[in-house]
C-alpha cells in the first residue's frame, strides 16, 4: 500500500489528525467502505467532501509559530481588549491562553492539501483507483503527490500505457524509459537542480570551488589592508600574491583605497598574478592612476608578459582618439616605453587634438547701477547657462614618445614639434610613401 504520509515534510505531519471535525469517524468509515464499492465515483465525492469542510481556520492558518521558537498545530482566537490574550486551540480541542505579543505568526495548508491528507488513507490499493486520485492530484496543482501515485500505479500494473504517458515516458525497443533515463542515455546527469554532461559539471564543480576560494581571499585581503603599516613588509606581502582568485578582490581593494603605497602594494600583486583579466586590469591602471611610478609598475607587469604587448600597443593606440587629454597624453607615455614602430602615424595624428568642453557661463547675481556717484537701481542677474567650447590641445607627452621611437627606428630626429603637416611629409618621405592619412581614426 503507498506510504502517504512520506509525500509530506515532518512538519506537515503534525495535522494528520482528522482536519475535518465536521466528519465523523463514522462518516469516515462509511467512505472507506464506499469507495471499495463504488471506485472512482466516490474518489470525486469524499474529495469535494472534505475540501468543503476543511474551510475556516484550518484551512487558513493551523500552524502557530511563538516568539520563543516554539511551533504548535492550532489555530488562534486573539482575545479582545486591554487583555491582550490569545487563545491557542489545539486540533484536539485543548485552549492554551497566551500573551498575544508571544504569538509570532501563524501560516496555513491549502484545502486540497488537507482534502488529500484525508482521502487519501480511504483509496483502495488498485491501478484505476490510484490513477484517479494522480489525476485529481494533477488538476489540484499537487505535483508530488500525483507523480507518487502514477508510480504506484506502475509498480501494481507496469505496462500501463496511459500511467507512462502521464509520467512522460517514451517506449524504445519495447521498453518504457522515463525522461530521466533518456538524458543518462545521452550522457546527461541531473546536478543541483539540472540536466548537465559530465564535462558541464566538472565546470561547475570548477566554478563553484573558485567561488569559494574568491571569498577566502576577500577576508585575506582586508586583513591585509588592515595590517600595511610598514611599506617595506606590505609589499612583499602584496608581491606573494599569484592566485587568479584574488583578482576581483585586489581590484575591488585598488578602487576603493587613496593612500598610494598600498596602492602601489595592490597593482604590484595584480602584476604577480599575470592573468589575461589581471593584464587588462593593469592596461587601465596605467591610463587612469594619477601617480607615474604606480602607472608605470602597471606597465612594467604588462611587459613581463611578451604575449601581451602586442594587446597593449593596439589599447594604448585607441586612447590617443579619447576626447579627454589627460588619457590621450598618458597613453602616448606607455607607447613610448613599449615603442612600437607602427604607433608613429597615430602619434602624428595626435600631436595636436581637438576637444569639446562644456562650460558654465553667466551669473545669478543681481548688480546695481550709479551716475553721478548716486545709486540708481538694481537689475538681476542674466542667469546661468551652458555653453559648449572646442579647446585645442598641443599634447606635450605626443611629441615626447613620437621623438623617442623615431629615435630608436630612425636615428635622426627631425626638431619639429606640433607641426603635423611637416611631420606627415617626412615620414613619406623615409618611408618612400605616397599617401599618409591625416585624420584620427582607429
Amino acid at each position: 500500500m503507498i506510504d502517504h504520509g512520506t509525500i509530506f515534510n515532518e512538519s506537515e505531519r503534525t495535522m494528520t489528525v482528522t482536519c475535518n471535525r465536521n466528519v465523523s469517524d463514522n462518516s469516515a468509515k462509511y467512505h472507506h467502505a464506499e469507495t471499495h464499492a463504488v471506485g472512482d465515483v466516490l474518489i470525486f465525492a469524499c474529495w469535494v467532501a472534505v475540501a468543503l469542510s476543511c474551510h475556516g481556520a484550518w484551512a487558513q492558518g493551523n500552524k502557530v509559530s511563538f516568539a520563543n521558537g516554539g511551533t504548535l498545530a492550532a489555530e488562534v482566537v486573539t482575545g479582545n481588549g486591554a487583555e491582550a490574550l490569545a487563545n491557542v486551540t489545539t486540533p484536539e480541542g485543548v485552549i492554551i491562553v497566551v500573551p498575544a505579543d508571544q504569538v509570532k505568526r501563524q501560516t496555513g495548508m491549502r484545502k486540497e492539501v488537507l482534502a488529500y491528507r484525508a482521502t487519501a488513507p480511504l483509496l483502495p490499493d488498485t491501478p484505476q483507483a490510484h490513477l484517479v486520485m494522480a489525476r485529481k492530484c494533477m488538476e489540484n496543482n499537487l505535483s508530488a503527490q500525483a507523480d507518487r501515485h502514477l508510480e504506484h500505479v506502475l509498480e501494481l500494473d507496469p505496462e500501463n500505457e496511459e500511467t507512462h504517458k502521464l509520467l512522460h515516458h517514451v517506449k524504445v525497443n519495447g521498453e518504457w524509459i522515463s525522461p530521466k533515463e533518456r538524458m543518462e542515455q545521452k550522457g546527461y546527469t541531473r546536478y543541483n537542480g539540472k540536466l548537465l554532461t559530465n564535462q558541464e559539471i566538472e565546470l561547475e564543480k570548477k566554478r563553484l570551488e573558485f567561488r569559494q576560494t574568491q571569498n577566502a581571499w576577500r577576508k585575506q585581503v582586508k586583513t591585509l589592508l588592515k595590517d600595511f603599516t610598514d611599506h617595506k613588509i606590505g609589499m612583499e606581502e602584496f608581491r606573494h600574491i599569484k592566485d587568479p582568485a584574488a583578482l576581483g578582490s585586489l581590484s575591488e581593494a585598488y578602487g576603493k583605497e587613496r593612500k598610494e603605497a598600498v596602492r602601489l602594494a595592490i597593482v604590484t600583486a595584480i602584476g604577480s598574478i599575470g592573468s589575461v583579466a589581471a593584464l587588462s586590469e593593469l592596461g587601465a591602471v596605467s591610463l587612469k592612476d594619477d601617480v607615474e611610478e604606480i602607472r608605470l609598475t602597471a606597465l612594467d607587469a604588462i611587459k613581463r608578459r611578451p604575449e601581451a604587448i602586442t594587446g597593449a600597443i593596439e589599447y594604448y593606440k585607441k586612447f590617443l582618439l579619447s576626447d579627454n587629454p589627460i588619457q590621450v597624453n598618458r597613453a602616448a607615455a606607455m607607447l613610448g616605453v613599449l615603442a612600437p614602430k607602427d604607433a608613429i602615424p597615430a602619434l602624428i595624428n595626435s600631436l595636436v587634438t581637438s576637444h569639446t568642453r562644456t562650460i558654465t557661463v553667466g551669473s545669478n547675481q543681481t548688480s546695481a547701477s550709479f551716475r553721478d556717484g548716486r545709486l540708481q537701481g538694481f537689475s538681476p542677474g542674466g542667469g546661468q547657462s551652458q555653453k559648449t567650447v572646442v579647446e585645442t590641445v598641443q599634447n606635450e607627452q605626443v611629441l615626447i614618445a613620437l621623438r623617442r621611437i623615431v629615435s630608436v627606428y630612425y636615428g635622426t630626429v627631425p626638431q619639429y614639434r606640433f607641426e603635423e603637416e611637416q611631420w606627415r611629409q617626412w615620414y613619406r618621405s623615409v618611408n618612400s610613401i605616397d599617401n599618409f592619412s591625416s585624420r584620427r581614426t582607429p
